[in-house]
Protein backbone atom coordinates (compact mmCIF):
# COMPACT_ATOMS: atom_id res chain seq x y z
CA UNK A 1 0.00 0.00 0.00
CA UNK A 2 2.79 2.74 1.21
CA UNK A 3 4.51 1.93 -2.01
CA UNK A 4 1.38 2.45 -4.37
CA UNK A 5 0.86 6.00 -2.10
CA UNK A 6 4.38 6.55 -3.20
CA UNK A 7 4.08 6.07 -6.79
CA UNK A 8 1.27 8.90 -6.68
CA UNK A 9 2.19 11.11 -4.12
CA UNK A 10 5.52 11.96 -4.51
CA UNK A 11 5.35 13.34 -8.29
CA UNK A 12 2.17 14.95 -7.13
CA UNK A 13 4.32 16.78 -4.71
CA UNK A 14 6.97 17.11 -6.78
CA UNK A 15 4.61 19.05 -9.04
CA UNK A 16 3.38 21.18 -6.89
CA UNK A 17 7.01 22.29 -5.49
CA UNK A 18 8.07 22.59 -8.88
CA UNK A 19 5.93 25.35 -10.28
CA UNK A 20 5.41 27.03 -7.03
CA UNK A 21 5.84 31.22 -7.97
CA UNK A 22 9.38 31.77 -7.85
CA UNK A 23 9.94 33.77 -4.52
CA UNK A 24 8.87 30.92 -3.09
CA UNK A 25 10.68 28.17 -4.81
CA UNK A 26 14.09 27.18 -4.11
CA UNK A 27 16.71 28.68 -6.40
CA UNK A 28 16.22 27.20 -9.75
CA UNK A 29 19.97 26.09 -11.41
CA UNK A 30 18.99 25.78 -15.27
CA UNK A 31 21.51 23.59 -17.20
CA UNK A 32 21.41 23.80 -21.51
CA UNK A 33 21.17 20.06 -22.55
CA UNK A 34 19.84 19.84 -26.09
CA UNK A 35 18.64 22.49 -28.56
CA UNK A 36 16.94 21.97 -31.70
CA UNK A 37 16.25 25.03 -34.13
CA UNK A 38 15.28 27.95 -31.87
CA UNK A 39 14.18 25.30 -28.95
CA UNK A 40 16.51 24.98 -26.43
CA UNK A 41 16.12 22.42 -23.68
CA UNK A 42 17.11 22.58 -20.28
CA UNK A 43 17.15 21.11 -17.11
CA UNK A 44 16.96 22.36 -13.07
CA UNK A 45 19.34 20.43 -11.18
CA UNK A 46 17.96 21.42 -8.37
CA UNK A 47 14.65 19.59 -8.93
CA UNK A 48 16.04 16.20 -9.72
CA UNK A 49 14.88 13.74 -7.59
CA UNK A 50 15.80 9.81 -8.24
CA UNK A 51 12.77 7.36 -7.34
CA UNK A 52 14.77 4.10 -8.97
CA UNK A 53 17.68 3.31 -11.13
CA UNK A 54 14.81 4.10 -13.90
CA UNK A 55 12.83 6.99 -12.59
CA UNK A 56 13.81 10.42 -12.12
CA UNK A 57 11.67 13.87 -11.52
CA UNK A 58 12.53 16.71 -13.17
CA UNK A 59 11.75 20.20 -13.74
CA UNK A 60 12.67 21.19 -17.37
CA UNK A 61 11.94 24.25 -19.68
CA UNK A 62 11.71 24.33 -23.42
CA UNK A 63 13.15 27.97 -24.68
CA UNK A 64 10.98 29.39 -27.54
CA UNK A 65 13.49 32.10 -29.00
CA UNK A 66 11.11 32.69 -31.78
CA UNK A 67 7.89 32.51 -29.74
CA UNK A 68 9.33 34.34 -27.08
CA UNK A 69 8.10 31.74 -24.44
CA UNK A 70 9.34 29.39 -22.06
CA UNK A 71 7.29 26.21 -21.68
CA UNK A 72 8.45 24.77 -17.99
CA UNK A 73 7.59 21.20 -17.21
CA UNK A 74 7.22 18.94 -14.18
CA UNK A 75 8.09 15.67 -15.27
CA UNK A 76 8.86 11.63 -14.50
CA UNK A 77 11.23 10.26 -16.99
CA UNK A 78 11.21 5.78 -17.41
CA UNK A 79 14.61 5.32 -19.07
CA UNK A 80 13.88 1.45 -19.46
CA UNK A 81 10.27 2.01 -20.71
CA UNK A 82 11.66 5.37 -22.54
CA UNK A 83 8.55 7.10 -21.33
CA UNK A 84 7.62 10.74 -19.63
CA UNK A 85 4.98 11.89 -18.00
CA UNK A 86 4.22 15.55 -17.48
CA UNK A 87 2.56 15.92 -13.94
CA UNK A 88 2.15 20.13 -14.27
CA UNK A 89 3.84 22.97 -16.54
CA UNK A 90 3.70 26.81 -17.01
CA UNK A 91 4.10 28.71 -20.04
CA UNK A 92 5.76 31.78 -19.23
CA UNK A 93 6.45 35.16 -21.31
CA UNK A 94 10.75 35.13 -21.80
CA UNK A 95 11.40 38.12 -22.13
CA UNK A 96 9.67 39.42 -19.02
CA UNK A 97 8.97 36.12 -16.76
CA UNK A 98 5.29 36.61 -17.01
CA UNK A 99 3.35 33.21 -16.13
CA UNK A 100 0.76 33.21 -19.05
CA UNK A 101 -1.04 29.74 -17.89
CA UNK A 102 -0.42 27.11 -15.26
CA UNK A 103 -2.12 23.32 -15.41
CA UNK A 104 -2.00 20.55 -12.99
CA UNK A 105 -2.39 17.94 -16.28
CA UNK A 106 -2.97 14.20 -15.59
CA UNK A 107 -1.00 13.47 -18.89
CA UNK A 108 -0.60 9.55 -19.74
CA UNK A 109 2.73 9.19 -20.19
CA UNK A 110 4.32 9.57 -24.17
CA UNK A 111 7.12 7.59 -25.82
CA UNK A 112 10.43 9.10 -26.64
CA UNK A 113 13.12 8.31 -29.07
CA UNK A 114 16.40 7.73 -29.05
CA UNK A 115 17.11 10.61 -31.18
CA UNK A 116 15.29 13.27 -29.25
CA UNK A 117 15.73 15.76 -26.87
CA UNK A 118 14.14 13.81 -23.89
CA UNK A 119 16.00 11.03 -24.50
CA UNK A 120 19.12 13.38 -24.00
CA UNK A 121 17.54 14.85 -21.14
CA UNK A 122 17.49 11.56 -19.33
CA UNK A 123 21.15 10.27 -20.79
CA UNK A 124 22.25 14.00 -18.75
CA UNK A 125 19.83 13.57 -15.82
CA UNK A 126 21.22 10.12 -15.11
CA UNK A 127 25.06 11.11 -15.71
CA UNK A 128 24.97 13.50 -13.27
CA UNK A 129 23.21 11.51 -10.75
CA UNK A 130 26.08 10.20 -9.22
CA UNK A 131 25.64 8.14 -5.82
CA UNK A 132 22.26 9.74 -5.95
CA UNK A 133 20.43 7.33 -8.39
CA UNK A 134 19.29 4.08 -6.72
CA UNK A 135 21.49 0.81 -7.76
CA UNK A 136 18.79 -1.55 -10.02
CA UNK A 137 17.06 -3.73 -7.94
CA UNK A 138 18.30 -7.49 -7.11
CA UNK A 139 15.73 -9.54 -8.74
Amino acid sequence: MKKNMNKFLLPMLFSLCALLPKPCAAAEDMRFVDAVGDSGYYVDVNSVSYESNALVNSRIAVKKAGLNRMYVYAVQFDRVKRTYQIYASQVIKYDNHEILENKNTGEPPKFYSAHSPMNTIVDYLFAIGGAKVPPPAAE
